[in-house]
């Protein structure tokens, strides 16, 4: 007798087939939310908060095109969180939901997407391929457009519950991050100190510090000259390389004089002053409905950076500056004087994307410096980004289902009416020409995020 035939068991009887899937299943989600709960005692609290960010984000796409799918009339016979072996699962009526051990991302399968997948007769008429071209394309958009949704909630949030960076807030600007000496040296490796400035920093002192600039403190003026914001205080230090100045300075409530003498860089060509200190700005709590203009105000300039982002990536310059930022890590950009106060000379990561694992890293660092306002301006711009990547007009993308449907609709216009369903198999090796290479694309960029991460600046 197989143990699929065993009746159910006594108390001291055999465990049946169906009941030790059950004790895997449960054993299986045991290990995952141990492993969530390790995950958070070693590694700390921001980097599981971008975890846990980015898996609502992936099962936020994913039920776009759930939702669409059954209001649609369309069969929907799983939905996964993660690919590969199942660790747990249940059925509701005619769909199994559950978590798979490689959390890669997640996925719907809705019977009939093509015209080549095999379907029960019976269910023919709720496949996708059988539904009108307005309720196609509303399940195949679904996964962007609650991205998008996602973006301005939660650039909503961020404005209405930690304010906005705007002129009033430039204008009070206070120091920030003092730089090390070691830093300055960093940030201006191959370009020229002043003698003055380079004994300052092999004292190990910067012109800041040696000023008694503190974090909080508010520059008014410099010899009398005042400035309006940060912006005017930086070109000021920027135009006077190796003067010696009287700083006007406000820490609380009293006021007092300090002389700095701003240090000189040269590039052989120019020179340029530099103090070594960032700055803060109070944010400008704004109100429901200001919030959410500038919430649709970011957003959309968001999504044209974007735009412009993803179509340069793929140029034959993006994809070589890709590659050099990869295998050529320690390639650095020549030194320049084009910098901000505080900024660094740019590098290779200049042309490089990262993976899913980079981004968690730069993510909790952001949350971890700057709390949970990084974490949602974070999540605003990564929504973004991918709820457009998933536009792109090429299988396996969603916007590949757009372009094949868009594509059906208006061959059966030149049909009159008579419905057209394109051949996929034409179609199959482009669509694994892009698997090919989103796959390389993705190995490498994991490559350089383990090899050579990009870490939060701060």
């Amino acid at each position: 007798m197989s143990d699929t035939e065993l009746k159910p068991p006594t108390p001291d009887g055999p465990i049946m087939a169906e009941d030790k899937g059950d004790i895997a299943g449960v054993l299986g989600l045991c290990g995952l939310v141990a492993g969530v709960v390790a995950l958070g005692l070693f590694g700390g609290w921001p980097i599981l908060a971008v975890v846990l960010s980015l898996v609502v984000m992936i099962f936020m796409h994913e039920l776009g095109h759930y939702i669409t799918a059954k209001r649609a009339g369309m069969k929907v016979t799983e939905f996964f969180i993660g690919f590969g072996p199942r660790i747990w699962s249940f059925h509701r009526g005619e769909t199994e939901y559950g978590i798979k051990a490689i959390p890669a991302g997640a996925y719907v399968r809705i019977i009939g997407m093509n015209s080549l997948e095999e379907v029960d007769p019976a269910d023919e008429p709720r496949t996708y391929r059988q539904k009108s071209y307005p309720r196609r394309m509303s399940v195949a958009v679904a996964g962007s457009a609650m991205h998008f949704l996602m973006a301005l909630v939660l650039a909503f949030v961020s404005l209405v519950g930690f304010g906005v960076y705007n002129d009033e807030s430039a204008q009070n600007w206070t120091v920030g991050v003092l730089s090390t000496p070691a830093d300055i040296e960093a940030q201006f490796q191959g370009l020229t100190l002043g003698d003055d400035f380079q004994q300052l920093l092999d004292d190990g002192e910067t012109p800041a510090i040696a000023a008694g600039l503190e974090s909080g403190d508010r520059v008014v003026s410099a010899d009398g000259v005042e400035f309006a914001d940060y912006d005017a205080f930086r070109a000021y230090v920027q135009d006077h390389p190796g003067a010696a100045v009287t700083l006007s300075v406000e820490r609380g409530d009293e006021t007092f004089d300090t002389n700095l003498t701003i240090g000189e860089v040269t590039d052989g060509e120019a020179s340029m002053g530099f103090v070594g200190l960032g700055h803060e700005e109070p944010r400008q709590q704004l109100g429901v409905l200001a919030a959410a203009r500038e919430s649709v105000t970011e957003v959309g300039a968001l999504m044209v950076d974007s735009v412009s982002a993803i179509g340069h990536f793929f140029t034959p310059s993006g994809l070589s500056s890709f590659t050099e930022a990869v295998f050529n890590p320690e390639a650095e950009a020549p030194a320049s004087l084009d910098n901000g106060d505080g900024s660094g000379s740019g590098s290779s990561d200049e042309g490089r994307i990262i993976s899913i694992v980079g981004a968690a890293r730069l993510g909790a660092q952001a949350t971890d410096a700057n709390g949970p306002v990084a974490l949602l301006q974070i999540m605003v711009v990564l929504n973004v980004f991918i709820g457009l990547f998933n536009l792109i007009p090429l299988l396996p993308f969603d916007g590949g289902h757009v372009a094949i449907g868009t594509y059906e609709r208006i061959r059966e216009i030149g049909r009159h009416g008579q419905r057209y369903q394109a051949d996929l198999t034409r179609m199959l090796p482009v669509a694994y020409a892009v698997v090919l290479f989103m796959v390389t694309i993705g190995t490498m960029a994991l490559y350089a995020d383990i090899a050579n991460p990009i870490n939060f600046p701060g």
